[in-house]
């Protein structure tokens, strides 16, 4: 007989003949507590079978909260930079992709170092996940430069290579230069961050994030409308000095809070600063198939918005602010897939693969449900969030309507993105690799081509194909976790 019928008959008195007493009844005060108790019990097992959610939350909620406040700082810049003109949002949003694409590199270095730290922790190792953390930070500097040189003698050619419209090529470039020529800054500050939440500590990262953000803001008004008499309004070009002004401050912090130990790890500044080969090999392992990974993303990504940015500024506008404001739903699932990639990692360090996978369920499921409510408020009230960034006609039309589409598939992604979190904290970073080149390249892209320009959906069809993209991925990622094969890797 099911538990919770003998958790809730027991409280209701019977004879001997098997018949219940209506007045021994209304003297029991303890049946309606003790069917509420079982009842509530039966909803936690459906909703939590495994008693992992308290640990998921206890990662994931200052991940939500740390992508929360950069995603609003993004918006909030993008509403400053509105009052200038669409002109300005399409700059930025030029600019942006050449960042983004630089992501992977530096993103593939802190998914290796989540990965190697969370393995060693688990396994009660931090003298080993300290030395990880100072590796990996040092391999962030060398890459950080190298981007910024880049950046900072090839942003023009850069930006024409996209085909931008002429009237958004200076500004976009002179937006790389200043973001991307000190690029070291995030670069090792994501590393480093990445190194702390491998060792469960999420919250560190989140106050470094809500610090420089209110810093960033203050500079950043500051700096785009000037202060009469005192600063000049330097627009865009403040914008980007004041994510540098904020950068800097988070990199020191960080550096300062490791060099004196942080919840376990500690880079000891007089030791050896040279490259440990077997060391780094084994983060290359990890990083490189994830680099390849969100190179195909960020450089498939760019591709379409050089399809979306020859459609003319308003829709690429509209494109640029959808993005945006579809970010806000993805917010939590950076959350959950920190706390599936840890957990994953510290469970498997631990040698209990069984707890590994139900923690990578329980992050999923959080995710799922979020994401189902963000979708329900994209389709009902898309016009309304895109005015808040432009009253332009044609950028809410379009803008309301890619929200509109993407709004069915928020679960969908949702499952993907803490699903590839989950196996690349176990280190199976290269079965993510082929489910998005099989997404982005065989299926979004090709599809984006199709829809938008001979169907003549415009906009709309990349988003229409982008969804088409994060069911692909759903399947395969879906397939390698009920294998179980990740969790036999080593790292």
């Amino acid at each position: 007989m099911p538990q919770i019928y003998l958790n809730i008959m027991s409280n209701f008195p019977i004879d001997s003949m098997g018949n219940s007493d209506p007045a021994i009844e209304l003297e029991q005060p303890t049946t309606l507590p003790s069917l509420r108790a079982s009842l509530t019990t039966a909803w936690r097992r459906v909703l939590d079978p495994d008693g992992l959610n308290n640990q998921v939350l206890h990662l994931a909620w200052p991940a939500i909260a740390e992508q929360l406040l950069q995603t609003m700082l993004s918006i909030t810049t993008m509403i400053m930079l509105g009052r200038l003109g669409t002109e300005a949002i399409a700059s930025v949003g030029v600019a942006n992709q050449f960042i983004f694409l630089m992501m992977p590199i530096w993103g593939s270095v802190s998914v290796g170092t989540v990965a190697l730290v969370a393995r060693r922790v688990g396994a009660g190792d931090w003298d080993e996940a300290s030395r990880v953390a100072k590796q990996s930070v040092l391999l962030g500097l060398l890459l950080g430069l190298g981007l910024g040189v880049i950046s900072l003698f090839l942003a023009k050619p850069l930006v024409q290579l996209i085909g931008a419209p002429a009237e958004l090529v200076e500004p976009a470039a002179l937006v790389l230069r200043i973001t991307g020529g000190l690029a070291v800054l995030p670069v090792v500050m994501f590393i480093m961050g990445g190194a702390l939440r491998g060792a469960g500590d999420t919250r560190t990262p989140m106050y470094i994030t809500a610090s420089i953000n209110v810093l960033n803001l203050a500079v950043a008004y500051v700096l785009i409308f000037g202060v009469a008499g005192v600063v000049p309004a330097l627009g865009i070009a403040g914008a980007a000095w004041a994510s540098v002004v904020a950068r800097a401050v988070g990199f020191l912090a960080l550096l300062v809070l490791l060099f004196r130990g942080r919840s376990g790890l500690r880079i000891a500044w007089r030791t050896s600063w040279r490259i440990d080969r077997q060391l780094l090999g084994s983060l290359l392992n990890i990083s490189l198939p994830a680099a390849a990974e969100q190179f195909l993303v960020t450089f498939g990504m760019m591709l379409m918005s050089i399809m979306v940015v020859r459609m003319g500024t308003a829709p690429y506008a509209a494109h640029q602010v959808a993005m945006q404001i579809e970010a806000i739903s993805i917010m939590p699932c950076f959350g959950f897939a920190v706390a599936a990639s840890t957990l994953i990692g510290q469970h498997l360090g631990a040698g209990k693969p069984q707890r590994a996978e139900a923690s990578g369920w329980a992050a999923v499921r959080m995710g799922i449900f979020w994401t189902s409510l963000m979708g329900l408020v994209f389709f009902l009230f898309s016009p309304a969030m895109v005015r808040v960034f432009s009253t332009d006609a044609t950028v809410v039309f379009w803008g309301a309507l890619c929200l509109r589409i993407i709004a069915a598939g928020e679960p969908v992604q949702a499952f993907g993105f803490i699903t590839a979190g989950g196996l690349r904290g176990a280190g199976d970073t290269r079965w993510t690799l082929r489910a998005t080149l099989a997404g982005m390249w065989f299926f979004r892209l090709p599809l984006s081509y199709v829809l938008a320009y001979p169907v003549g959906w415009g906009v709309a069809g990349v988003w229409v194909a982008m969804f088409a993209d994060h069911l692909v991925r759903d399947a395969l990622l879906l397939r390698r976790y009920l294998s179980g094969k990740w969790k036999k890797i080593a790292v």
